[in-house]
């Protein structure tokens, strides 16, 4: 069985970022940042009010699903420190990893997610993975585009997918990847 344990918690470094384990000392970005509405109504697992505890919470699961493999998630930053978003794959148990992200609103526009996906889609090559998903809501055009310039390829199916930024189902483009 092929896990995402080979991710390790070094750091990634890219030209402009550094994509590093998340820690504790991150929950007050995550909880003020991912719960802004222009954000969390992107991405599915984020509810509009993320305090601070829940935060603490997510990256605690985060570091035991690192430790058994389950999934990589890295906290974006410039070569600065400065935080802009997550990043990371977790496993389906399906046989494939799903691929996901968030900015900072501050953040967009500046091809960092591109990059930052670039150096996740080649650890999870070198970690063995076979095959990323993703997946973007209809009303996301920029993350649908940062996914086909990563490589992902449509897979057909649009599926009503939950929302709790949203607190609701709204139609998402699925998306995959063979590594």
């Amino acid at each position: 069985m092929t896990t995402a344990k080979a991710f390790g918690r070094t750091p990634i470094e890219t030209d402009r970022l550094v994509l590093r384990p998340l820690a504790q000392h991150d929950a007050d970005f995550l909880a003020r940042t991912a719960s802004k509405p222009e954000v969390c109504r992107m991405i599915a697992r984020v509810p509009r009010r993320f305090p601070v505890l829940a935060a603490e919470i997510f990256v605690t699961r985060t570091i035991i699903g690192e430790r058994t493999g389950r999934c990589a998630v890295r906290l974006i930053t410039g070569q600065d420190g400065h935080r802009l978003g997550v990043i990371g794959i977790d496993d389906t148990g399906k046989g494939a990893f799903d691929f996901g992200y968030w900015l900072s609103p501050d953040a967009w526009g500046q091809g960092y997610v591109t990059e930052a996906g670039r150096a996740m889609v080649m650890g999870a090559r070198t970690a063995g993975i076979a095959r990323l998903t993703a997946g973007n809501f209809l009303d996301n055009p920029a993350s649908a585009r940062v996914l086909d310039k990563l490589g992902f390829v449509p897979t057909g199916e649009t599926i009503d997918l939950f929302s709790f930024g949203r607190m609701t189902k709204s139609p998402c483009r699925r998306v995959a990847m063979e590594l």
